[in-house]
């Protein structure tokens, strides 16, 4: 058991049943609390969604009476005479009810009365009694006095109206248009009419009212029913006749005839609810669509969410169907008081645990605090973040033993990281598995530095001015290859092995080499100061990167390993850094690594060299410099002068490749590469190497007799 005090045994136990109990209380409160509510909400729905239908239905009622009046007023009489009294009624009944849109009276004969308040209030008659139609419009003010007259020809006719139409065949009833756009103000609306009929039982005139959607969802949104809830009118086809405007929809409908679907609601818990609501009414064992059967209201969840429905029919009449009334809220904002007071109750509670918490706390930091920094050392450790590593003080003997312990394997694996990669190291650490003899074939790059001459340098140079050197160039150039993501093999004597692509793959290995060495080259500028200060000549590092397959893993015997790299290419690496002598470079690129970093360097392709044994001839370049760097133009003519001398001369154009070289060595007669192309054109030998190479035994080609090569004049770098 971790914890051995009593004391702090007994302060958690506490803690855990306090916080069990005051949870457990509160919930059942809240839970008693929310049935309630919840029960409390669906009165209040039910009595908000009869008060809106009250409210809405006022509109439909007045337009009935305003009706039935008219049709009183009027009789047989008509219409066109009583033209000024029927204006001004009509003009009082819009006043008295603004959501109406607009009042006329029609006959058969397609004469016409009526008056409109939008856009702009007036008053409209159309008379066909003469030959020709006539149709007079007077603009009024606000309280009803005329503005302007205009007189014109008359293009409406009523009679060709939907509404006309129905109301002629509802025989004296009322009748609902199907809804449609006014043509005066483009607005969706409709429109009830209702016929005079004359005592043969023809209709002889017909009374409208018009009602726009828009002043209907105008009309729902000044309910302003509950925080957060919509109250919809819907038609039988699921379309929405009236809606609150704040309302998103999915689609556009600024130019589009027909009205929104309540599946174009961007607010899918609006939809699911009213299909929850319409799957209760269509249950086989429901008896919802009985009168006065329909369910209090309806509780639907999306995203985790609760909310409540009700639906209440709202007209009924022949020519559009039905239309209801449909409420959703979501339940949060019925239940608001209900949290409110949860709220409250979990405000004191929290107080009650804080107090406790913090008690507890104090009591336990002086024992889990250090334990918990002990483990975050090992974990860094683990990770060879050594430097993040620091002493844990304590009280406790145990927790020092631990801390001393952990220090020590600290310093100890810091002194190892000295000797072993550390990414072999933190990979050996994290994977936990025995180190064992054996290896792995890579595709690795690898990078070799080294001192040129350095046997000279060591005969000239006291031990400790040679150690000085070493250690100065060793440490700046692992530094530089460390941050370059590599990992360092081994060092012999003056050089370093290094490569990228185990044991973590590495995909940019050749431009991560070709960036350290670069790097590498420019660290010398501080110490070749120093150098030219005691008037000896600096020692010069040369470079060798080279991509290829080999075996790595821990090599050795079972008694000591080491990880390491082996086999042909990792000899032809160091092979390739002893090449610079040969011509005069500080840096030499295979062709393999020159493929993948060419649009990243400036490169200048040095040689074509075959091999005894067959294998196929390896390509040589000189890494020069990164892309970002712009070279002179004389040093880009003397690359492509090069390269071009060099073609030449392997293809065997020997008048070509001498008149190249020639202009070459005009220019530069110092570099080692022209003055080497100048004699395997004189000597008409593209494969010639100087005989005192130390490669030239394993870079020949076959077939060149060893006489010819004693006799060749040779450059030595």
């Amino acid at each position: 058991m971790l914890i051995r005090s009593y004391r702090l045994a007994f302060i958690l136990l506490f803690m855990l049943f306090l916080a069990i109990t005051v949870i457990g209380v509160a919930s059942n409160a809240y839970r008693r609390a929310t049935e309630a509510s919840l029960e409390l909400s669906g009165d209040v729905l039910t009595e908000l969604s009869e008060k809106i239908v009250n409210r809405a239905g006022t509109i439909f009622t007045t337009a009935w009476s305003d009706l039935a009046m008219n049709t009183l007023v009027v009789g047989q009489h008509d219409i066109i005479e009583q033209y000024p009294a029927l204006a001004e009624l009509f003009g009082l009944q819009l006043a008295l009810m603004p959501q109406l849109h607009a009042i006329h009276v029609s006959d058969t004969q397609g004469n016409l009365v009526m008056v409109r308040d939008e856009p702009q209030l007036l008053s409209r008659l159309i008379d066909r009694r003469g030959p020709v139609s006539k149709e007079a419009t007077i603009y009024r003010a606000a309280d009803f006095t005329p503005i302007a007259h205009v007189e014109g020809n008359a293009d409406y006719d009523p009679r060709q109206r939907g509404w006309f139409i129905g109301a002629q065949r509802a025989a004296g009833q009322p009748y609902w248009s199907e809804i449609y756009r006014f043509i005066d103000t483009k607005k969706l609306g409709v429109t009830l009419a209702q016929a005079v009929t004359a005592a043969s039982g023809y209709p002889t005139h017909i009374f409208g009212v018009d009602i726009t959607l828009e002043s209907l969802s105008t009309f729902l949104a000044e309910q302003g029913a509950v925080r957060d809830g919509y109250a919809l009118i819907i038609d039988s086809r699921d379309r929405l006749a009236a809606y609150p405007h704040q309302l998103p929809l999915k689609r556009a409908l600024h130019d589009e005839p027909m009205l929104p679907h309540i599946d174009d609601l961007v607010d899918s818990w609006l939809v699911e609810a009213y299909r929850r609501y319409q799957q209760l009414l269509d249950g086989p064992n429901c008896t919802a669509l009985q009168p006065g059967k329909q369910p209090q209201f309806i509780v639907s969840e999306t995203a985790g969410k609760r909310y409540l429905a009700r639906c209440q029919p709202l007209i009924t009449g022949p020519g559009h169907g039905e239309w209801v009334l449909f409420i959703a809220i979501p339940e949060a904002a019925l239940l608001s008081n209900t949290d409110r007071l949860l709220s409250e109750s979990a405000v004191i509670s929290l107080i009650v645990l804080i107090i406790a918490v913090v008690s507890a706390s104090y009591l336990s930091v002086k024992l889990f605090e250090p334990l918990r920094e002990l483990v975050r050392n090992t974990e860094l450790i683990k990770d060879f973040r050594m430097h993040e590593v620091k002493r844990v003080k304590s009280r406790f003997r145990e927790i020092e033993a631990m801390d001393d312990a952990i220090w020590g394997m600290k310093q100890g694996l810091q002194a190892l990281e000295k000797f072993v990669p550390a990414d072999v190291a933190r990979h050996l650490i994290q994977s936990r598995t025995e180190v064992e003899p054996g290896g792995e074939t890579y595709q690795l790059t690898f990078l070799l530095t080294g001192i040129a001459r350095f046997g000279a340098l060591c005969a000239r140079l006291p031990a400790e001015e040679l150690a000085a050197l070493l250690t100065d160039d060793l440490d700046r150039f692992t530094g530089t290859i460390l941050r370059q993501k590599g990992t360092i093999d081994n060092y012999l004597g003056e050089s370093i092995l290094a490569f990228w692509g185990a044991p973590i793959p590495c995909h940019d290995g050749p431009q991560r080499a070709c960036r350290a060495a670069l790097t590498c080259l420019r660290q010398e500028g501080d110490r070749n100061q120093r150098w030219q200060q005691t008037g000896m000549e600096p020692p010069r590092n040369l470079f060798s990167i080279h991509t290829g397959t080999a075996i790595v893993g821990n090599i050795g015997s079972r008694q000591r390993l080491s990880y390491t790299a082996i086999g042909d290419n990792v000899t032809l690496s160091w092979d390739l850094r002893r090449l610079n002598h040969r011509f005069g470079t500080r840096i030499i690129l295979s062709g393999a690594v020159r493929e993948q970093i060419s649009d990243a360097f400036w490169v200048r392709r040095l040689d074509r060299l075959h091999f005894n044994d067959g294998r196929p001839p390896l390509e040589l370049f000189e890494l020069i410099d990164s892309r970002e760097t712009v070279l002179p133009t004389k040093r880009l003519d003397f690359i492509h002068d090069y390269e071009s001398a060099l073609e030449a001369l392997l293809d065997g154009a020997w008048e070509q490749a001498q008149q190249q070289i020639a202009e070459l060595e005009r220019y530069w007669p110092e570099d080692h590469s022209v003055q080497l192309l100048k004699i395997r054109c004189q000597l008409r030998n593209p494969c010639y190497c100087p005989i005192d190479d130390p490669l030239s035994a394993g870079l020949l080609p076959s077939g060149i007799p060893s006489t010819a090569i004693s006799e060749q004049t040779h450059v030595t770098a």
